[in-house]
């Protein structure tokens, strides 16, 4: 047993090597704000306009370097697998857009951020009353089939969307009443109401 955690002992004293990663570079300059991978990891895609660009759009380069080339000639906040733009306005309405024919609706989400589903067919989003204590502001959680209207379906208190499960099923938090003392973590079915 001594032995062992001697060895044991040698082994944590001595000098660690931290793993490092191949890296490369594939642009240069003063530029890529906002550098996020493409779904397929093959691609960055990145913020810029002049005087780098001839104009602001979103770009792209490949990992391995290369040609840069606009992918996205507006700015928006994008889905997950890039197949919708979404582009809050002034006010209440944000447009959404399918890249894939350029089809749009609007929902009045007050520039909330718009949360997918994976196969990015349904969206939820929810909006807060903008004053007083976090802990006791009325959050109202809505769902949308894409081009379909939204229909509220939760209301919590200082409340907030995790994310989605899976086509039916949400992640949220939240008080059941601004009076409550504790947040909970539940799923809701936004199918059949159903709180677990």
């Amino acid at each position: 047993m001594r032995r062992a955690a001697l060895a044991l002992a040698a082994l944590l004293s001595g000098a660690v090597e931290a793993a490092t990663l191949p890296s490369r570079a594939v642009l240069g300059g003063e530029c890529c704000p906002g550098v996020v991978w493409t779904p397929d990891s093959r691609s960055l895609l990145f913020l810029d306009g002049p005087p780098a660009r001839g104009s602001t759009g979103i770009y792209q380069v490949a990992a391995t370097g290369g040609a840069v080339t606009r992918r996205f000639s507006s700015v928006a906040f994008f889905s997950p697998d890039l197949r919708w733009a979404v582009r809050p306005g002034a006010g209440e309405a944000t447009t959404l857009e399918r890249l894939a024919d350029g089809r749009r609706f609007t929902l009045p989400t007050y520039g909330a951020d718009v949360v997918w589903t994976r196969a990015e067919t349904r969206l939820a989003y929810a909006r807060s009353d903008t004053s007083g204590n976090y802990d006791r502001r009325v959050t109202r959680v809505f769902v949308a089939d894409a081009f379909g209207a939204p229909r509220l379906v939760a209301t919590l208190s200082g409340g907030s969307i995790h994310g989605w499960l899976d086509d039916t099923t949400l992640l949220l938090s939240g008080k059941p009443s601004a009076g409550a003392r504790d947040r909970e973590l539940f799923t809701l079915n936004t199918r059949t109401d159903r709180k677990t």
